[in-house]
């Protein structure tokens, strides 16, 4: 489950990534990618992405699969795994804050 830890750390990653891998090209970022891209990554996109990141809150939910419905109506700022039944799956929301 994707965690502000764990965004945490995608954001320290993206500033080597774009100093290291972008100038290299799809060649060099290609074994690293788990789809294919069609179009070379440029430092604007790692760029834009790093400020979404950081203006990004974690929300979680609980969800019913059979029912396809969540099962909260309000989202919450954790969610212990342990709390939930078989039929149910942790729902992550990346919510953009003000900026």
């Amino acid at each position: 489950m994707l965690t502000q830890r764990h965004l945490a750390l995608i954001r320290a990653a993206l500033p080597f990534f774009d100093d290291e891998m972008v100038p290299h090209g799809r060649k060099a970022i290609g074994p690293y990618l788990d789809v294919p891209l069609k179009h070379k990554v440029t430092s604007a996109e790692i760029q834009e992405l790093r400020a979404f990141l950081r203006r990004t809150d974690v929300k979680y939910g609980r969800y019913h699969s059979p029912t396809r419905q969540m099962l909260d109506a309000r989202l919450n700022d954790s969610l212990i795994m342990s709390t939930l039944s078989h039929s149910e799956v942790a729902v992550v929301v990346l919510i953009p804050t003000a900026n």
